[in-house]
């Protein structure tokens, strides 16, 4: 007689055995293509966690976890390295991205605010697209600060963009105004490979660029 541990562990085995396969992930195919449109041999990365090579088509496909994902796509041709916006999405199914790679470019901004305006922070959106969510938020505190002529604070930065149109916005704590906000915008276009920009504090009379 087979004692009963020995029972409920060959019934668990079993049911393991013929478990049905069950696949939680979903596939992200696409397309990626340069400014001119053409085809881009280029690595796509999904959430910095897998790496797709496209094909000399510039196709791609994958499996991911479904839920939400963040993707883009690095190339480099001629010493020239190229990248697509971050597209953030959530998928429960098979989905289909197309993804275009522009010239990395060195973007500086500049940011000015008054002298008693406190806990900055600069965020980048993409301006083209409407729904374009934030593409870089980061705390001004954590860079060099610097006092103008006029007795304002600078925070200077350099990032790196691919070409594109784009919209700054800095925001920071500032007690003469009764929300206690201080909020400045510009709209620039980056195309050069040095490209410098700057919000003044005449800048937050402009809602949105």
């Amino acid at each position: 007689m087979v004692a009963p541990k020995f029972q409920n562990s060959a019934c668990l085995l079993f049911s393991l055995l013929f478990l049905p396969s069950v696949s939680l992930g979903i596939e992200i195919s696409g397309y990626v293509k340069n400014q001119a449109q053409g085809p881009v041999a280029a690595t796509v990365y999904i959430n910095d966690d897998f790496e797709f090579n496209t094909d000399i088509n510039g196709y791609f496909a994958g499996e991911v976890p479904a839920g939400q994902l963040t993707i883009y796509a690095e190339a480099t041709t001629e010493n020239v390295t190229s990248k697509s916006l971050r597209r953030n999405f959530y998928a429960t199914s098979n989905t289909e991205v197309r993804l275009t790679v522009s010239p990395l470019r060195s973007v500086t901004i500049s940011a000015e605010l008054p002298s008693n305006a406190f806990g900055p922070w600069l965020t980048i959106f993409e301006a083209v697209t409407p729904s374009g969510g934030e593409l870089l938020r980061e705390n001004l505190q954590t860079g060099p600060m610097t006092i103008t002529s006029s007795g304002q604070i600078s925070y200077t930065n350099t990032y790196e963009l691919p070409e594109g149109v784009y919209r700054a916005q800095v925001r920071a704590q500032w007690p003469e105004q009764e929300d206690n906000m201080f909020i400045s915008w510009i709209g620039f276009e980056v195309m050069e490979n040095d490209n410098t920009f700057k919000l003044t504090t005449e800048d937050r009379y402009t809602l949105y660029p």
